[in-house]
């Protein structure tokens, strides 16, 4: 810390724990690629949500889509067809409306982001959430995303672990001096701060690297996979290098997603069986990948899904 007041340089990050002792927090994934909706419709998942008892609302993150008339071998997961709404003005517009709920994006790209703006939003979401905000970020996996907006796919895991030791800089200290290798800012800050100081990163992902760096730098772990095989090899990489660094699993945010647009009751109860034996923090329901006539029924769904949980 300089001498002078409020003026921060690097610092070292005091996790946010997430103690165990009652069940996860069980909310919802908001599926973005099936809404095609109005303003309304948002309005009505986000005060469903709330109303049936659910604790927070997740979304994910792409700011463009590409086009597959032009690359007849895109491979990806979402184009330039699949709708996605800003998370950060998502949960601005919710949380008027459903000010009990926490928000989480599941994960903003940050790299291909400007990390300052990242800053900005990110304090200004949990101010007006009541400090109810996860920012959940990851590297990402789209180059056409990074070109779009002007920023440079090869490098941003080497710049990924900088960004977030800036965000925890300009949530936290009113007035910031910083000078790393990609970013420089001179004694400024981005008031209003939010209500925590600085605002819980999450890191998501699944590859070995980004669990361990999660582990090793992150508030928490957005786990991606919802199956068995894909989220046991996760939890047990995390164990492994939060041992390293005298971090609890007990403490250490964990947040597993659980498919509920397929399968049936039973096979949602082993899985949500499952993830409670594993001892996770955070629970959130899917149903982005199913495909139901009506937007209003993935609300349905996880409705029916979580009197299964309720009943456990």
């Amino acid at each position: 810390m300089d001498a002078r007041k409020g003026v921060s340089s690097r610092m070292e990050h005091t996790p946010v724990p997430y103690p165990r002792g009652t069940a996860p927090r069980l909310g919802v994934v908001f599926p973005q690629i099936r809404f095609f909706g109005t303003q309304d419709d948002l309005r009505q998942f986000a005060t469903d949500t709330e109303s049936l008892g659910f604790d927070h609302i997740l979304a994910y993150d792409h700011v463009i889509g590409a086009s597959k008339a032009t690359r007849p071998d895109w491979r990806g997961p979402y184009s330039s067809e699949d709708p996605f709404v800003e998370p950060f003005a998502l949960f601005s517009f919710m949380t008027a409306v459903a000010p009990s709920l926490e928000y989480a994006s599941g994960v903003i790209i940050l790299p291909q982001r400007q990390t300052t703006l990242v800053a900005k939003q990110a304090a200004t979401v949990d101010f007006l959430t009541g400090g109810k905000l996860r920012l959940g970020v990851g590297i990402g996996w789209n180059q056409v995303e990074y070109e779009s907006l002007n920023e440079d796919f090869r490098n941003r895991a080497r710049r990924f672990e900088e960004q977030i030791d800036v965000i925890r800089h300009l949530t936290r200290d009113e007035v910031v001096d910083y000078t790393g290798k990609w970013h420089r800012i001179d004694h400024a800050g981005i008031l209003p701060l939010g209500i925590q100081r600085p605002v819980p990163i999450w890191i998501g992902g699944s590859a070995e690297p980004a669990v361990r760096r999660g582990a090793r730098l992150a508030d928490g772990f957005m786990v991606n996979g919802t199956t068995e095989a894909a989220q046991e090899p996760v939890f047990e990489i995390l164990r492994d290098e939060l041992a390293k660094h005298e971090r609890p699993w007990e403490t250490y945010g964990v947040d597993v997603r659980v498919d509920v647009g397929k399968g049936d009751a039973d096979a949602w109860k082993r899985d949500f069986e499952r993830v409670r034996i594993a001892d996770v923090s955070h629970v959130t329901l899917v149903t982005i990948g199913t495909v139901f006539p009506e937007f209003s029924q993935h609300l349905e769904r996880m409705a029916e899904a979580k009197r299964i949980w309720d009943a456990m």
